[in-house]
């Protein structure tokens, strides 16, 4: 009669003190039985043996663990820094087109101005009574009071003339002062503001050159270098 092992129920050679297949020692003869018995609950050994060693050297969460990537958190760090990176980048954009924004801005708006405005000065105010300067000055008055009040009536009806826009009419009573009033320099200002409404630059600018004192000289010598340049660019 064969021999089995007690432990897996593997047929042992004849006088052999240990199982060939799981090494325990040999022990008395067992019956085809209870070989065939045994084989149910002893065939799961070498697999729960595995099962208990490999849960020995290595534990399940270990393996698990080792099994996830090492470097998830030096992705996030730098998917972390590129947002940063980028919020930064917008925030410049931002700020330097506000500021070019800003530098370019006007300061205030400026009414246009139209040519007639550019060009031509504004109807004269009345003139003020003239007071003799220089050499006039020191000399004792030669003009009666009747010369001297037709002199300021033609004044006074040429700026009316003048500022109503009948620039012919205001010249002659000009005409009439300055052959009246040979002191009065102001009304060269005034013949050449009509002129320069009548278009006759030319004349406005002797006009203008000929006042050489009084509260308009400063403006009527403006006046001057403004009509020369009109006159070059005109030519």
């Amino acid at each position: 009669m064969e021999k089995y092992c007690r432990q897996c129920g593997t047929a042992l050679a004849e006088g052999a003190k240990f199982c060939r297949q799981c090494g325990a020692a040999t022990g008395a003869v067992e019956s085809p039985v209870t070989q065939e018995s045994a084989q149910p609950t002893t065939s799961l050994e070498p697999t729960q043996l595995m099962t208990e060693t490999l849960n020995e050297t290595t534990p399940l969460a270990q393996i698990q663990r080792q099994t996830r990537p090492r470097y998830s958190q030096r992705h996030l760090a730098l998917i972390g820094g590129a947002i940063v990176l980028i919020a930064v980048v917008a925030v410049s954009f931002y700020l330097g087109r506000w500021s070019r924004n800003q530098s370019t801005e006007p300061t205030g708006p400026q009414p246009p101005l139209s040519s007639d405005q550019a060009s031509a000065p504004s109807p004269a105010p009345p003139t003020p009574a003239k007071k003799p300067t220089g050499d006039a000055a020191d000399q004792p008055a030669t003009k009666s009071a009747k010369t001297a009040e037709r002199a300021k009536q033609h004044l006074d009806q040429g700026n009316d003339y003048l500022n109503t826009g009948r620039y012919r009419e205001a010249l002659q009573e000009y005409e009439q002062v300055r052959r009246l009033d040979k002191s009065n320099y102001d009304v060269y200002y005034l013949m050449g503001i009509a002129y320069e409404k009548l278009g006759e630059l030319d004349l406005a600018r002797q006009a203008h050159q000929q006042c050489t004192s009084g509260i308009y000289a400063d403006q009527a010598n403006r006046n001057v270098t403004r009509l020369e340049k009109k006159r070059r660019r005109s030519k």
